[in-house]
């Protein structure tokens, strides 16, 4: 899956029905996205499930282009693990990214639709669906 090829992309969420695009880290987990962002003034986000956008892409591993993913679905906020569970422990996994103290909100991504391009160094573009 090319969603595991990369550990960074963008998260598109809606604010006062205006799109907000911000950089994220994630990991995939089972058939979700664990994505961690800065919310910041965003962080309504965090009280009810929204639907959300994320994008990712990177070039193809033989050098002969590149690929973009596109996933839409549902987010809500993961709950933080207890302070007596180890890293990696319930629900976040100990390889989601921690950039800083900045990127503090993990979200679950329920990926209802995963679409995505594969670019050629021909100028050949072909639409991949389950990235």
């Amino acid at each position: 899956m090319l969603l595991s090829a990369t550990s960074s992309g963008h998260l598109a969420i809606s604010q006062g029905a205006l799109p907000v695009v911000v950089p994220v880290t994630f990991v995939l987990n089972g058939d979700d996205l664990l994505v961690r962002a800065r919310l910041g003034s965003e962080e309504r986000v965090a009280f009810q499930p929204e639907v959300v956008a994320f994008e990712t892409g990177g070039p193809l591993t033989d050098g002969t282009g590149a690929w973009e993913v596109l996933v839409q679905g549902r987010a809500a906020t993961e709950p933080e693990p207890r302070g007596d569970q180890p890293a990696g422990a319930g629900h976040w996994p100990a390889q989601l990214p921690f950039v800083g103290d900045a990127m503090s909100t993990v979200l679950r991504v329920q990926m209802e639709r995963v679409t995505g391009w594969r670019y050629g160094v021909t100028g050949e573009v072909r639409e991949v669906v389950g990235g």
